[in-house]
């Protein structure tokens, strides 16, 4: 039980202070074009959904004469300034690619390092394969940052094609450099300069580590082997459906929920439905690309008992939906939402389902009331088994961070990590013994709940062991 809890909460600190480890979803998509640097082959990126990282999309190979040579099914994305590294090698067949934020090291692909000949995926690194770093510790990032330190951002704009970089004064030539080749690649190798500015350098032949080298004793050679090979990248607003409900209506006009609706025998009605409390609802979540000419590619479906899903894919199998929201430069387009809710026909029994729902819910809560334990996440019974369990499983790094801030109120700033963690999985949200022991003191919401820990917490690391004492008498039971 405990070793998925602290891996949980490990997770939450990898990354920088109060964000956590996840997918980060953007207004606009980047289609990155990257040049080798001997200017004879490009490759050409186009991604097919808005999440960073992701493998949706398709990469096309290039050589300078515009001729496709071959085409790698994903794609490459967040190449630019202080994000991740795409280079394609003077042979045309290299590709390196570098993940700085949210690297994935469970899915190849998606590991910190992955490097490709060609269309095969030949090697990929983890960071923890590259540095020498401990989590618990220290906070480990794959490469030196010093673009915010060094760039004066107000007169630079690394989202404009074509912008130049204008640095600060009084900024050494060794801290220009870094600001560009903290990360490149020659032909025969990649180079990895960490935050400690040790290089790393990692053989494309080879795919082993050979040497791992303090900046200052390479910098000499560095700056006379390192090339960036020219990039070129355009910005478009993420697309989506004129629709309200974010996924594509039918070819013909129909609206796409309603006619589903009708095929399996529900009423549907919008995801933002007045009645919902009313009603029993239920929902579907949907995986599909959907081409420009219409057609869908149904990666998964699921959707909530009794609802048919047979049937409803079957449904969305036999149309062809509206594109016209695709810009010319994409040829699909990823979608995981489905804003619509289904329910019976029959508004009586729509409201008695709605009602041995309710009721099954409420017994539901009622069980988790008194569980020690919740998802296999051990549930603490008061304030001070609250810092006890945070003890236990935040690593030395959180906690030294935590320590170094000017006072309670900042521990804010893990409202949407460290706290989220708490709300979810402490059952502040659904039910459980601790949500009980706070609310038998006043205390309802789950973000002032959460908060409260956060806030005590930071007394508690301070040697105010008697904070949760000091809690219970300033909020005792109440009758």
């Amino acid at each position: 039980m405990l070793m998925k809890l602290s891996f949980s909460i490990i997770i939450l600190f990898l990354l920088p202070l109060y964000i956590t480890k996840a997918q980060t979803v953007n207004s606009k998509i980047r289609i990155t074009e990257v040049y080798s640097p001997n200017g004879n082959f490009y490759i050409k990126s186009i991604p097919y959904d808005n999440e960073e990282p992701s493998l949706k999309g398709k990469s096309f190979v290039y050589n300078k004469q515009g001729k496709l040579l071959y085409t790698l099914n994903r794609g490459f994305n967040n190449i630019r300034n202080a994000g991740n590294f795409l280079s394609i090698g003077d042979d045309g067949k290299t590709i390196v690619y570098v993940i700085i934020i949210n690297a994935n090291e469970s899915i190849d692909g998606l590991k910190s390092v992955s490097i490709y000949k060609k269309t095969k995926l030949v090697k990929s690194f983890t960071l923890q394969q590259i540095i020498n770093c401990d989590p618990q510790n220290v906070r480990c990032n794959l490469d030196y940052r010093n673009y915010d330190k060094v760039v004066d951002m107000q007169k630079s704009n690394d989202y404009i094609p074509g912008s130049k970089k204008v640095f600060r004064d009084n900024v050494s030539n060794e801290e220009k450099f870094l600001s560009d080749y903290t990360i490149f690649t020659t032909s025969n190798s990649l180079y990895i300069t960490d935050p400690q500015k040790i290089v790393h350098i990692i053989d494309l032949n080879t795919y082993a580590i050979t040497a791992n080298i303090n900046f200052n004793d390479i910098y000499p050679n560095l700056k006379n082997i390192a090339k960036k090979g020219v990039r070129d990248f355009q910005l478009i607003d993420t697309p989506y459906p004129k629709d309200n409900s974010f996924f594509p209506n039918l070819k013909n006009g129909d609206t796409t929920g309603y006619e589903l609706g009708k095929y399996i025998g529900m009423k549907a009605v919008r995801f933002n439905n007045r009645e919902y409390l009313k009603y029993r609802y239920y929902q579907i979540h949907i995986q599909a690309y959907i081409s420009k000419n219409g057609k869908i590619d149904i990666i998964n479906i699921d959707a909530d008992k009794p609802l048919p899903v047979d049937r409803i894919r079957t449904f969305f199998n036999s149309h062809l939906y509206n594109v016209d929201f695709l810009p010319p430069e994409l040829d699909k387009w990823y979608f995981h939402d489905f804003f619509w809710l289904f329910r019976n026909i029959s508004d009586e029994e729509a409201i008695r389902e709605k009602s041995e729902y309710d009721k099954q819910q409420q017994l539901e809560r009622e069980r988790r009331l008194t569980l020690d334990s919740i998802n296999h996440v051990y549930i603490p019974k008061n304030l001070e088994d609250c810092f006890v369990q945070l003890d236990k499983q935040l690593p030395k790094v959180a906690k030294t961070e935590m320590l170094s801030l000017k006072g309670k109120d900042d521990m804010i700033l893990y409202h949407l990590s460290l706290g989220m963690w708490m709300r979810n999985n402490w059952g502040l949200h659904g039910g459980s013994r601790l949500l009980v022991y706070f609310k038998n003191r006043g205390f309802s919401d789950p973000e002032d709940i959460s908060g409260t820990i956060l806030e005590d917490y930071y007394d508690w690391l301070n040697n105010k062991k008697e904070v949760w004492k000091e809690f219970e008498t300033k909020h005792p039971v109440k009758n």
